[in-house]
Parts: C-alpha cells; structure tokens; sequence
C-alpha cells in the first residue's frame, strides 16, 4: 500500500523520548507563504497536474489546495514541513516530495544536544532491552556500514542508539525516532551530527531492509548472516553494494539493494565477478528493497540481452525550472538534451516530446544463461521498475518472480529538486519533469504503472518464507 497521509497531529519531537516541551526558539518559517510557492512550483512544473487541467478534471485538486491553505497556516518548523508533504501525497505520486535540511541556530543546537546528551543509554542497557522486545519489524540490530544501532521501543515510539563509536559520534547516542504511520513510519533523523530533520520510512525485503527517505540505507543484522560475519571480521559493509555469488553449481544470486549504489564500487563488484555472470546457467538478480536510483544497471544488462531497446521518448511540460535542469543534462550530454531545451524556449508552459533516447543495437555477449529470474517486492520502484521494463524488453530469458506488485513509481520519470522559501527550514520540493514513453504504455498497462505497480509473471506463494530459495528450485526445475 502506498503512503496515504501524515498524521499532522504529531507534535515536534527532537530526541529520544518524546519531547513536546522541547520548543525551538529560532524557527524562521512562515508556512503560508511557503506552501503558495509549493503549489505555484506544483502548477508550472509538474506534468501530471498539467494533463488534469487539458482534460478539465480540476475541481477535486482545486478543493484540495483550498483546504490545505487553511491546514498550514501558523505551522511552525517540522509541522510546516509534514503539512506540505501531506499536501503532496494526494497525488499519490512517489517521485512528488518535499523534504527538509533544517539550519539550527548555536542556541538551538545547544537545546538539541543538552537533550539528546540526556538521554544516552549505556551499550549493555541497550543490549538488555533487545533481548526483552517482543518480535517487530523495527526492533533489533540494523547497520549503515559505519555503526550499529540497536532498534528498541519506548511506549509508542521506535529508538535507534547507536552500539558502536567513533571519535565524533560515541556509544548509546539516539540518531533515530520514529512513529508508525499508517503506511509505514516517520519521525526525525538525526544523522552523525545531531541535526534533526524530518523523514518518512519503510522496512522492505521480510523487514530486513529500513529505508529512510533521502537515500539512506540500513540493514539488519541477522543472526548468522552474511552482514554479522563480515562485521565481525572487523571489516567495512555497505548496504546498497549488495555481492554476486554462486550459490549452487550453475546458480549465480546477484543481489542489488539500491541503484543508488556509488557508480565505481558497482562497476568494481561487476568486474570482479565478470567470469563468474559469464559461466553461469542460471542468474537470479534480487532486487527486493530496492527503492530506485540511477540507471547503473546498463553495466550488466547486455549480457542476457537477446535484442537491442528500441528508440524512446516521452514527455516533458515546459518551464523555467525544467529548463535549467535539462541544460544541465546538456552541458554533459548535448545531442540527446540541447533539443529538450530548444523546444522549452519555445513552447514554455506547455507538454511537448521530451528526450530522445536512441535505439540500442543488439550485440551479442559471451554467456551461458539459460534463464534470468528478477525477484522484487513491494519496495521495487523508479529505477528499479524502469530495470525490471528494460530487462523484459530485450530478453526473452526474463522471469518476474514476487510474492506482490511493485511500487508503482515509474510514469512520471526524470526527478529535478529546487529551493522553496522556507527561512532556516530549508526546505525542497522535488518532481518529475517528464512523463515515460507512450511505447511503454502497454494493452495490460494502458494507463500506466503508477496505480498498481508491475505483476510479476510468476506469484511467489504468500505463505513462502524464503522467496529466494523457492526461486532457485523453479528456475532449475
């Protein structure tokens, strides 16, 4: 289920336990003012709303905007911040957002840390707690790749401490607070600086996976898992890196938890294993928890690739802000984005042809695959369900294996961030600027992903526990 609202009768918690007297003195922001630059930016750049206003279908948006002009009046700080996004989430769109990078003033900063600094908790009490927990989808021991933390749960809310240190950022320190939602969770993070700001997040892949909006990754660590042996190695995990593995004779697993992985350490972990991709039988790649990112997976796409993509183009709505973003895509690459700004200049305000993508030959790569098994969950959105169209486009090897649909987060593509006037609440608004190629846009999908997201062509059983395991024993079968 997609995020359907945020509960703006949460009040403004800094810390650890819950801390409605905690009030900053400092904040800045005037909400009104703020959210009549949202929906203006809203109305000039977003494709969506465009389309809706062509087909005359308005009132129901245009009495949304009324109610919420009252909502956020005299919403201070954070407030202001959940109200926009509650605002934006009627378009039930994942890649419309806002979100906040708050400045703190040195007065400020001082009320944050004095209470945080109260409400540090020794390792062992920590330790205590977790062995005491009842089974949760929040409570236990995540990693970032630099620290553990230890998920507990105090009355109704979730606290992450941190079980390991640095010399910035000691032990026992409370980086995260959450509430659950109706979809999901949200609460503040405080990062390794303890500088507050408002997030939304989701737990994916079986509860494994905690994703914290902004691109932050946290995964838990399981008893006798691959993540518990490498830290106890004393060596470095990354959680959006993933591995390539052969897991039986012929079997390879290639597990991606991000796309938004670092450019050279993805190529790096592809190249090492290039050999081990070539010789395999059998390749399944596991994408569950994987929210979306950059399109990185062209590294290793041709390999099972049985003909070219063909040429595409989508849409894109003309504006001041969409052109600066798309000549900035043309100072990199001008042949395909230079024309994408010519037509803004001359079409401003209107939906015109976007970029166009060349065809992409076929080549034949050097492989022994006999099938391809893409196993996603619920999680799999944006680049992630951009990879999944891709893959089943060029290959007839391709199975789509999940126990649910995607997301739905791929129609309206291409996200550009710009600065609302928001005093030291510094808050952004983000969107898609164009829409995906109508070639694209299918028989079983005429109108698009969004709505439900993407079937998968082989239903994994709701009662299988290990997705992974049952699809290696099809493939092979």
């Amino acid at each position: 289920m997609k995020r359907i609202a945020l509960l703006l009768t949460i009040i403004l918690f800094f810390n650890a336990c819950k801390s409605d007297d905690l009030v900053l003195p400092d904040r800045n922001i005037n909400c009104s003012e703020t959210f009549a630059q949202l929906t203006q930016k809203v109305s000039e750049n977003y494709i969506a709303l465009k389309e809706m206003e062509e087909a005359g279908d308005i009132s129901e948006y245009e009495a949304h905007l009324k109610k919420y002009s009252e909502i956020v009046k005299g919403k201070e700080g954070s407030q202001c911040t959940m109200a926009l996004m509650d605002f934006i989430n009627w378009f039930d769109d994942g890649h419309l957002f806002v979100l906040e990078r708050p400045e703190y003033t040195e007065t400020e900063k001082t009320m944050i840390q004095e209470r945080s600094r109260s409400s540090i908790k020794e390792v062992s009490k920590i330790e205590e707690l977790l062995s005491k927990q009842d089974e949760d989808a929040l409570i236990g021991t995540w990693t970032d790749g630099e620290y553990l933390f230890g998920m507990v749960k105090k009355g109704k809310d979730y606290v992450a401490y941190t079980l390991t240190s640095s010399d910035t950022l000691q032990s026992g320190y409370p980086v995260l607070n959450l509430n659950m939602t109706e979809d999901g969770y949200e609460g503040f993070y405080y990062g390794y600086t303890d500088t507050p700001k408002y997030v939304t997040v989701h737990v994916y892949k079986n509860d494994t996976y905690l994703s914290i909006f902004g691109g932050i990754i946290w995964e838990k660590v399981v008893p006798g898992s691959r993540e518990e042996q490498v830290i106890e190695n004393g060596s470095k995990f990354n959680p959006k890196l993933g591995y390539i593995e052969e897991v039986q004779e012929g079997v390879v697993v290639f597990e991606i938890p991000s796309f938004s992985v670092d450019y050279m350490l993805f190529s790096d972990l592809i190249l090492e294993n290039e050999q081990l991709l070539r010789e395999a039988e059998y390749l399944v790649i596991d994408v569950r928890g994987n929210t979306g990112g950059n399109a990185v997976y062209g590294m290793f796409t041709p390999l099972y690739a049985d003909r070219g993509r063909e040429e595409s183009q989508g849409k894109v709505l003309a504006s001041s802000d969409n052109k600066q973003y798309y000549e900035w895509l043309a100072s990199r690459n001008p042949e395909v984005y230079q024309p994408v700004v010519d037509r803004i200049n001359e079409n401003m305000g209107e939906i015109i042809a976007g970029p166009l993508f060349p065809r992409r030959p076929y080549q034949e790569e050097e492989n022994k695959l006999k099938e391809v098994a893409i196993l996603t969950d619920d999680a799999c959105a944006s680049a992630c369900e951009s990879f999944l169209l891709e893959s089943k486009e060029i290959s007839d090897r391709v199975t789509h294996y999940a126990k649910t649909n995607t997301y739905g987060m791929i129609d309206y593509t291409s996200v550009n961030m710009v600065p609302l006037e928001s005093g030291n609440q510094k808050i952004f608004f983000g969107y898609p600027t164009g829409k995906l190629s109508e070639l694209r846009f299918t028989d079983e999908y005429p109108d698009g992903y969004n709505k439900d997201g993407i079937k998968p062509d082989v239903r994994i059983p709701a009662n299988v526990r290990d997705e992974l395991t049952y699809v290696m024993q099809r493939i092979k079968s």
